[in-house]
C-alpha cells in the first residue's frame, strides 16, 4: 500500500517542524494522522462532513495559542531525537528471536 508510508512521513514532517497543525479529515478514511495530531495536543482536526469557515477559523485560532505552540515544539524536539530506523530494526530483531 503506497499511501501509508507517505502519510506517515507527512505526520513526521509536521511534528519535526515543531509547528502546530490543522488538518481536514478525508471523507473516506485516513483520519488516523489527524487523530494522532489532535490527541498529542499539537493540532486540531476538521470534519469534512461538517466543514465550515467558522470551524476552520476556530481551529486556526486554537492552534495559534502559545500553549499549543509550546507543545508542538516539545513534540518536534522529541521526534528529532528519535531514531526510528533503529527502533524498527530492534522490533524486527525481537520478532526474529522470538519466532526463531
Amino acid at each position: 500500500m503506497r499511501d501509508r508510508p507517505s502519510r506517515r512521513r507527512g505526520l513526521d514532517r509536521a511534528s519535526a517542524t515543531r509547528r502546530q497543525t490543522a488538518t481536514r479529515r478525508p471523507a473516506h478514511g485516513r483520519y488516523d494522522n489527524g487523530h494522532r495530531i489532535q490527541s498529542i495536543g499539537v493540532g486540531k482536526t476538521l470534519s469534512s462532513k461538517h466543514f465550515t469557515t467558522a470551524h476552520a477559523g476556530a481551529a486556526i485560532t486554537a492552534i495559534l495559542t502559545d500553549r499549543m505552540r509550546e507543545k508542538a515544539a516539545q513534540v518536534g524536539a522529541q521526534v528529532a531525537r528519535a531514531n526510528g530506523a533503529e527502533a524498527a530494526a530492534d522490533a524486527i530483531a525481537a520478532l526474529v528471536v522470538v519466532r526463531g
